[in-house]
């Protein structure tokens, strides 16, 4: 936390907001607040816009365990949430922070639009406090007093040590550069010691793979009802149906096997879905074909169930079998 050098008589801007240097130091104590009202990321249109907790952010924020693996549906902002926490870690509490990301310029991309944007875009008043180094592409690193702390993005951690690490899409990781996802197994996730925080999101990939394995022991434990220790997973589900913007209005007549999944989400699932929902999942389950099941997943299971890349062929292959050709 900055030491406090904030005047009574003096007044800033924050979050649309006029308020006094001295209030402001008061807010600053308060993590949801600073979360909330600091930060400003540009979104996937290129505007500059205040970061904000959504549902699922909060969530993830009130119930943050030591070992996290988040399964989830598509555009609801995981990473920019990790990335925006844990730079807010690094600021505030002298953390060091990774995050991984699964290409290069998706690093780049992360870093440069909701990292070093949202440093950028901070009151000039608190960014005074620090000295900063922004000579490495992808890596902040910040001074205050005799603390130092950075936060850097790229596709591999495998030195030093982190109190905080984040690996976006490790399903994809797995299915597409497997090599890869050993080393992070191997590497990333032994540089954080037992009692700091790992946090994985990823969309499934199959049955297959690190982010399966892992997900699927958190996912046994929850069941049992038991308490995580710090070295067992706790797991996250944010399935599309929670997300208020994927609803859309109108009239449409399901096919007959859409008609049967509804249904059947209602006997085995107890989940009712009103019209709107409904509408929306048809209309993207028209564009999107079977990928729905990872992509926009309504239970973990079936999220796991979707077929992996290159498998569209072995459908062909079953049907030409079964037809005698």
């Amino acid at each position: 936390m900055p030491s406090s050098p904030w005047s009574n008589n003096l007044s800033i801007e924050v979050a649309g907001e006029k308020i006094s240097l001295k209030k402001f130091g008061e807010y600053l104590k308060d993590r949801e607040w600073r979360l909330n009202h600091l930060y400003w990321i540009k979104n996937d249109q290129g505007d500059r816009i205040l970061f904000q907790m959504n549902w699922a952010q909060k969530t993830l924020f009130d119930k943050l365990w030591f070992l996290n693996v988040i399964l989830k549906v598509r555009q609801i902002g995981i990473t920019t949430f990790f990335c925006i926490l844990y730079l807010d870690d690094c600021i505030f509490n002298g953390y060091d922070a990774g995050l991984i990301a699964h290409t290069l310029p998706d690093a780049t991309r992360i870093f440069d639009t909701k990292i070093k944007y949202a440093w950028d875009n901070l009151p000039e008043v608190l960014k005074a406090q620090y000295e900063v180094d922004t000579n490495n592409a992808r890596e902040l690193r910040f001074k205050i007093g005799d603390v130092v702390s950075s936060i850097y993005i790229g596709t591999s951690l495998r030195s030093g040590t982190v109190q905080r690490l984040h690996i976006s899409e490790l399903g994809t990781v797995d299915q597409r550069y497997p090599d890869k996802a050993e080393e992070i197994r191997s590497g990333a996730l032994n540089i954080v010691h037992k009692g700091q925080i790992i946090t994985i999101e990823s969309t499934a990939k199959g049955q297959t793979g690190i982010f399966y394995d892992i997900c699927k022991g958190a996912m046994d434990l929850k069941q049992t009802g038991k308490k995580e220790s710090e070295m067992d997973w706790r797991f996250f589900f944010f399935p599309w149906y929670l997300h208020s913007e994927y609803r859309l209005v109108g009239e449409y007549i399901y096919p007959s096997d859409l008609t049967d999944y509804f249904r059947k989400l209602e006997l085995s699932e107890g989940l009712i879905l009103d019209w709107e929902q409904k509408n929306w999942y048809f209309k993207k389950r028209q564009t999107q074909g079977d990928s729905m099941l990872s992509e926009f997943p309504t239970t973990p299971e079936e999220a796991f169930m979707a077929s992996i890349e290159g498998s569209y062929y072995g459908k062909q292959m079953d049907l030409a079998l079964a037809e005698g050709r």
